[in-house]
């Protein structure tokens, strides 16, 4: 085990060295066009896995045993989590609350999960902005801790978020035409915005003016003559 970790660890600086002095043209190079990183990563992760499993099973057989535990209750040695969906996480804001708290549930789930095996799991969640934020961050056990943290203080930053709501406000799309279904899609954009706003704390009661001024100016003309 420990020299696999440490191959491991040597890869890791070296990989460290090459981003150092990457550049743009470099991009087109087969080590990074094919993931070598990312593949070695996986490869680690699963040899690892199975080098745990063996040795449990070898201490296994190698503990005394009693009449009273001759057939034991035999429990995998590989830390998997559950067999479900993990949430994904593109990077959209008024998603994040809701990511965080189902990736922390299923992470609880198993307390037996080492955090190189957190973060392989948290990093494989992730797409778009989000995964950009993780990209270059090994994954190891002490990394796991401050990946987590990096997340949570780029998607929890209230002025982002007011902004983030104070933004989807005013680029709703206007109604063309007469259309329940047009109405009703305005309707419900301008409700998630204001809940958020006082989910956010801000004074929204102040707001009643500007905000029916804001939806009534995005109505068809058949409806706001109505």
């Amino acid at each position: 085990m420990s020299m696999l970790d440490a191959k491991w660890n040597t890869l890791q600086e070296r990989h460290e060295q090459i981003l150092a002095i990457k550049t743009a043209a470099d991009e087109s190079k087969t080590y990074f066009k094919k993931e070598f990183f990312d593949n070695f990563e996986e490869i680690y992760i699963d040899q690892r896995a199975k080098f745990l499993d063996a040795l449990a099973a070898l201490e296994e057989r190698a503990a005394p045993g009693t009449e009273s535990d001759a057939h034991p209750e035999r429990k995998p040695a590989v830390r998997k989590l559950p067999p479900i969906s993990l949430p994904q996480f593109s990077g959209k804001y008024s998603d994040w609350s809701s990511f965080k708290d189902m990736f922390t549930a299923f992470m609880k789930r198993d307390n037996d999960l080492q955090d190189v095996e957190r973060l392989y799991y948290l990093k494989s969640c992730l797409s778009g902005e989000a995964a950009d934020l993780l990209k270059n961050v090994s994954i190891t056990d002490d990394n796991y801790n401050r990946a987590w943290s990096r997340l949570k203080d780029h998607y929890e930053n209230k002025r982002a978020l007011i902004n983030l709501c104070m933004n989807s406000l005013l680029e709703i799309a206007a109604v063309s035409r007469e259309s329940y279904k047009a109405l009703k899609t305005l309707r419900d954009a301008t409700a998630e915005a204001i809940e958020m706003l006082q989910t956010l704390g801000r004074p929204v009661e102040h707001m009643d003016d500007f905000l029916v001024n804001l939806t009534v100016r995005r109505f068809d003309t058949i409806t706001q003559r109505d």
